[in-house]
């Protein structure tokens, strides 16, 4: 019997691994179509030497055919750099100018804190201009996550067609808080108007636009929501979505994933 839960916690194991890599694959192949197959144009700043080519290093592992990377030594260098990164990986201990103090030149660009202090990530989270964090001493793991995030970031930048009326209407996908279905329509809710389409839930889904189905009737924004709740989720307008029991620890992790690594 030991020999036997061995082996299906190997095959369950090794399952899992496939269905991460398969997950991965897929994102990068929906990023490839949105960008027409252009490279992620990546900055990493590091006064350490060594961290930058193994920071290099890991990311051309990871994403070959994805990334161009340029790397540099000093901030200043970075800032006389005039062009645009799609984003921006910087060290918070630097000398003359922090990572902090850096980012505050690229509004506009996802910026990831990278650190070996791990006290300094609470600070990174807590960081307005914060896209996210990488501890060092778990490099791999947690620029995974990262990526990950990137690329759904890179899919919520797109636009969703709608017609009302005899008009065609585009609406970005990061400006959605949630959909909700009503008997045949969906109602897409913005912060300023609501839109009601003749449309499925697994219609949208299909667009892979990265919103999590919080309850059969429902599907989120992630990066809209501020609070869950046992049976709901409160939204960053104020707005109460309900959530499921079957959905709830989906909800969670998803959330979970948006705002700290995990301590797995």
């Amino acid at each position: 019997m030991l020999l036997l839960a061995d082996y299906t916690a190997s095959v369950k194991n090794a399952l899992q691994k496939e269905v991460r890599f398969f997950l991965i694959s897929y994102i990068l192949f929906c990023y490839n179509a949105i960008r027409g197959g252009k490279m992620i144009n990546t900055a990493v700043c590091d006064d350490e030497h060594e961290f930058l080519k193994t920071m290099s290093q890991t990311l051309k592992q990871l994403y070959p055919d994805e990334v161009s990377i340029d790397t540099y030594t000093f901030p200043t260098e970075l800032l006389k750099e005039n062009r645009q990164f799609d984003i921006i990986f910087l060290d918070i201990d630097m000398p003359d100018m922090d990572g902090f103090e850096l980012s505050k030149h690229y509004k506009d660009t996802p910026v990831v804190f990278v650190t070996s202090h791990e006290a300094l990530v609470f600070k990174a989270y807590n960081n307005t201009d914060s896209f996210g964090f990488i501890r060092k001493s778990r490099l791999s793991e947690d620029l995974k996550s990262v990526m990950k995030r990137f690329f759904e970031f890179l899919s919520m930048q797109k636009n969703i067609t709608v017609k009302i009326n005899g008009r065609l209407i585009s609406i970005k996908c990061k400006d959605i808080f949630y959909i909700e279905k009503q008997m045949n329509h969906i109602i897409i809710h913005t912060q300023s108007d609501s839109y009601t389409v003749r449309k499925t839930l697994s219609e949208i889904e299909t667009l892979n636009i990265g919103f999590i189905r919080t309850h059969i009737g429902y599907l989120v924004n992630p990066d809209t929501i501020q609070i869950i709740e046992k049976n709901r989720v409160i939204l960053k307008n104020g707005m109460f979505v309900p959530v499921s029991r079957s959905q709830y620890k989906r909800v969670c992790e998803e959330f979970m994933k948006r705002s700290a690594l995990s301590d797995d």
